[in-house]
């Protein structure tokens, strides 16, 4: 099981495009590149209707989920409860990069641009 989870991470670490080792996909400002990775793909080609508070509660199932993940490929320590608390942690760091970024950069956060 675990080998299939850490092949499965990999993958997604590929399409993604995140060239941290395997070794620090533990670490919290990785796991948060893939939690904010993985939203926007999944925003952008599967969920295209999903806007506003209802992508920050999908980040934080996908964050969830991940922590879950890296537990079971033995990448994070601990108990499910712990690996439930480091992907929400992952999914808060995720969302307020997200919205620093968007801010910064002039975007309107999680709406559509308008035109």
């Amino acid at each position: 099981m675990q080998r299939v989870v850490l092949l499965l991470i990999g993958l997604l670490a590929q399409v993604l495009g995140i060239e941290a080792d395997a070794s620090q996909w533990g670490e919290l400002g990785v796991a948060t590149l893939f939690v904010w990775g993985s939203v926007e793909l999944l925003r952008k080609k599967v969920f295209t209707a999903l806007d506003g508070v209802q992508v920050h509660l999908f980040a934080g199932g996908v964050g969830v989920a991940l922590g879950i993940a890296f537990g079971l490929g033995e990448i994070i320590a601990g108990g499910a409860l712990d690996w439930v608390v480091f992907g929400i942690q992952a999914t808060l760091y995720a969302t307020f990069a997200d919205l620093f970024g968007k801010k910064v950069g002039g975007g309107s956060g999680n709406s559509p641009a308008p035109g």
